[in-house]
This record gives C-alpha cells, sequence and structure tokens, in this order.
C-alpha cells in the first residue's frame, strides 16, 4: 500500500525531538530553498520497523518555523525504480540539490537481488520540492559494494559535487567528490542537473 500523504500539521508551541513521530524515519537531510521552508527528505522504514532492509520508500516533511511540522507525503518508492531491486527495500540515506529550476533527488539503492555489492546513486527529478519526482536514472561509475549516503555539495563558484559514504570509508566518511557537472545518468533520462 502507497501512502501518498499522512495528514500531519503537527502543532507545538516548541520544537521538539524527534520531530517526526507519524512514521519511522531514518538518515534524514534537510535543505531551505527559495520559499524558506526547510524540507526534511528521509528514508521510510514499514510499520513496525524490523530493519533496514525493508526501508522501501522516501518521504518528505516541512517547516516554515521550525516549530510546526508538516508531511508532505511519499515522493519515491522501490517499484517506481525500473532498474533498482526487483525485491525493493534498501532505501536508504537520500540528499535533494536545486539548480534551473528543478530538484533532483539522490539515493542509494541496489540494483539486483545480491543487494551489498549492487549498489548504484539514483537521480530523480522534480519541478517541486515535494511532489512530482520521477526517476531519471543511476549515475554511471558510482556503484558496487555498499555505495551509500550520497551527499551533494554546491560551492560558491556553483560547481556541484557528490560524496558518498561505504564500509570502506569507516574512518573516513568522505572518500572524494564527485562532480556532478560531468555526470550523466543511465537509465531513462540525463543524470546530474548540474551541467
Amino acid at each position: 500500500m502507497r501512502n501518498k500523504s499522512i495528514s500531519a500539521d503537527c502543532r507545538k508551541t516548541t520544537s521538539m525531538n524527534p520531530v517526526i513521530t507519524s512514521i519511522y524515519t531514518a538518515d534524514p537531510s534537510a535543505h531551505v530553498w527559495e520559499d524558506g521552508r526547510v524540507y526534511i527528505f528521509a528514508s521510510h522504514d514499514v510499520d513496525p520497523a524490523r530493519g533496514c532492509d525493508l526501508m522501501d520508500r522516501y518521504h518528505v516533511f516541512s517547516s516554515g518555523d521550525m516549530v510546526n511540522c508538516r508531511d508532505e507525503g511519499e515522493i519515491l518508492g522501490s517499484e517506481d525504480v525500473k532498474w533498482g531491486r526487483p525485491e525493493g527495500g534498501f532505501m536508504w540515506a537520500p540528499d535533494c540539490a536545486y539548480k534551473n529550476g528543478t530538484y533532483y533527488f539522490y539515493y542509494p539503492h541496489p540494483s539486483g537481488s545480491d543487494w551489498n555489492s549492487t549498489w548504484k546513486i539514483g537521480v530523480a527529478a522534480s519541478s517541486e520540492p515535494a511532489r512530482g519526482f520521477t526517476d531519471q536514472g543511476y549515475i554511471p561509475g558510482l556503484g558496487g559494494f555498499a555505495m551509500i549516503d550520497p551527499a551533494v555539495f554546491v560551492d560558491e563558484d556553483n560547481r556541484a559535487y557528490m560524496y558518498k559514504g561505504g564500509r570502506k570509508m569507516r574512518d573516513r566518511r568522505i572518500e572524494r567528490g564527485y562532480d556532478v557537472d560531468q555526470g550523466q545518468h543511465e537509465g531513462n533520462g540525463r543524470a546530474g542537473g548540474f551541467s
């Protein structure tokens, strides 16, 4: 069952931890876009949470005042990723970036049943920060064993870099920057968005 949105304007007088209490989430990234709202992009685990392999969806939450949180709904599930693992699951730590009117959502996901050796970094795109994302494929050259936790950094000169995590980098979280200005996605569309 796909949950488009949970009715949730969480009214509080102060912000609280955890911020999200309506569903199981993990590995969020947060961004403030041009509308001034903070958007939280999180992995969504099934209910009840039973393990990381069942994280099968991505959800967005937003706040205009860092006190009241709105559930914007689900933006991507494993069934939306045609190149992804047939059994679904394993949708972990995502990130999002914005350029030239398009939001680019980067996420790790295995492409095969042998999940731990088939990780890829996928990209979905939308003209809105919390809805309308469609999978654009994955970034070629980034994949393999434990390819997880993509994070995009846009420098002052507007060059974008992708950092990734994984088991081999336990002592060093950031291994190298991936210049997404040059990136192309394999799949059903063009990649990166930073070209």
